[in-house]
């Protein structure tokens, strides 16, 4: 698995699943064929180095996932709205 980026704020990446948390109604059989898709990154709660800080919510999935179950792509740039 790649690298988990340092994540300072909330947003989207792309990424590509490798594997899932215990409890999590999924399975992944090839990681290599698991597409790059977008997925949500959010802070669970506010402790600076906790594991648990940063989830994953993944379109489909039942549960949110750890940072570390992923191949890290660039992140999704936000749109800006431009007033006329």
């Amino acid at each position: 698995m790649s690298t988990v980026p340092t994540f300072t704020e909330e947003g989207f990446w792309w990424a590509q699943l490798q594997a899932v948390d215990p409890g999590t109604n999924y399975v992944v059989e090839d990681a290599a064929s698991e597409p790059m898709e977008p997925v949500e990154v959010f802070e669970n709660h506010h402790v600076e180095g906790s594991p648990e800080r940063w989830r994953v919510a993944v379109l489909g999935m039942d549960k949110s996932q750890a940072p570390e179950n992923f191949n890290w792509g660039p992140p999704i740039a936000r749109a800006v709205a431009v007033s006329a």
